[in-house]
Formats: structure tokens, C-alpha cells, sequence
């Protein structure tokens, strides 16, 4: 019994070395795929509540410019953390209105106005 067990330790510990080794070395490409689904479900509700007067293919280039900035590293954490303050702001009432809409554009495209002069 005793080396049954122990193979079957073996086993998971070696099951755990290959699962931690595949999460480090494929990291970069877990990120990115979250990033994209993340990305895919803000754009997919964003569009959906879109007010008339805004111009939707704007949005959708921003957003794509967006994920594709962080997606190469060239945005921090911490200047995509200055956007967050502002969206949580605008959807207070559940909703973003034109203002609201253009205004966090706005705040993006600086970023990547920043991104681009680098």
C-alpha cells in the first residue's frame, strides 16, 4: 500500500512540475488571451447600449487600439489604472451616455497618444 501511494504521489507531483511549467512558459500568450476575451466582452456590451450620436467605429478602433497597446506591453498597469476611475464614474447609473462615452475616449486616446510618442 505504502508504494502504491507513493507512485501516485510521483505522479501529481510530477502532474503539478508539468502544469507550472506550461502556465510560465505559456504566460504570455494566457495573458493575452485574457486580455482579448476581456476586451471582446467590454466592446460586445459597450456596443449594445451605444447612444445614437456616438460614432460606433470610432469606439471600436479605440478599444482595438487599446487591447492591442497592452497586448505588446506598451501600456502599464498603471496607466490603464488611470482610465478605471473615470469609467466607474460614467457608469454610475448603469449606462454611458455621449458625454460619458467621448470623454473616456478621450482619456484613451491620450494614452495612446502617450504610447505612440515613446
Amino acid at each position: 500500500c505504502l508504494k502504491g501511494c507513493l507512485i501516485f504521489l510521483g505522479v501529481c507531483v510530477a502532474a503539478f512540475i508539468v502544469t507550472v511549467s506550461v502556465v510560465f512558459y505559456k504566460r504570455a500568450a494566457i495573458k493575452n488571451w485574457a486580455i482579448v476575451k476581456a476586451f471582446d466582452a467590454v466592446e460586445t456590451g459597450l456596443m449594445e447600449g451605444l447612444p445614437e450620436d456616438v460614432d460606433g467605429e470610432k469606439v471600436r478602433e479605440t478599444l482595438d487600439r487599446l487591447e492591442t497597446a497592452i497586448i505588446e506591453g506598451d501600456i502599464s498597469g498603471e496607466e490603464l489604472e488611470t482610465v478605471m476611475p473615470e469609467f466607474q464614474r460614467a457608469m454610475k447609473d448603469q449606462k454611458l451616455d455621449a458625454e460619458e462615452i467621448n470623454r473616456l475616449l478621450n482619456l484613451i486616446n491620450e494614452i495612446l497618444t502617450g504610447v505612440a510618442k515613446e
